[in-house]
């Protein structure tokens, strides 16, 4: 058997290149969720689904519940949380739905809503 050099690609990076070919929403917006939950606890239990890219939870006083904003790395895992999150995480009774604007801009959007 000669030495040759093989050409082997990573499995992993495989995956990456077709997650990042994916279409189709990745953001979430969450609400109704209790105050009592901190960003770790909220961040952890959506987590559990997927690669977050990026979070932002937002606890404004004159708000009765927290919102949250989830942006995920691979539009499945989004919609994995969709589909389960209410009935698999330990955060009480909350809303989600689809969310089309990008994490980042959550700060922007909280203070149209507050005005």
């Amino acid at each position: 058997m000669k030495n040759s050099k093989l050409s082997v690609k990573p499995l992993i990076a495989s995956a990456e290149l077709e997650v990042s070919r994916e279409q189709g929403p990745s953001n979430l917006y969450v609400r109704d969720l209790d105050k009592s939950y901190d960003e770790a606890q909220v961040r952890r239990a959506f987590a559990m689904f997927g690669k977050i890219q990026s979070f932002k939870l937002v606890n404004k006083a004159e708000f009765t519940t927290n919102i949250a904003y989830v942006a995920y790395t691979c539009s499945r895992n989004a919609k994995f949380a969709f589909e389960n999150a209410v009935a698999h995480s330990k955060l009480g009774q909350f809303s989600i739905e689809w969310h089309k604007q990008k994490v980042k801009d959550a700060g922007r959007l909280i203070s149209d809503i507050s005005n």
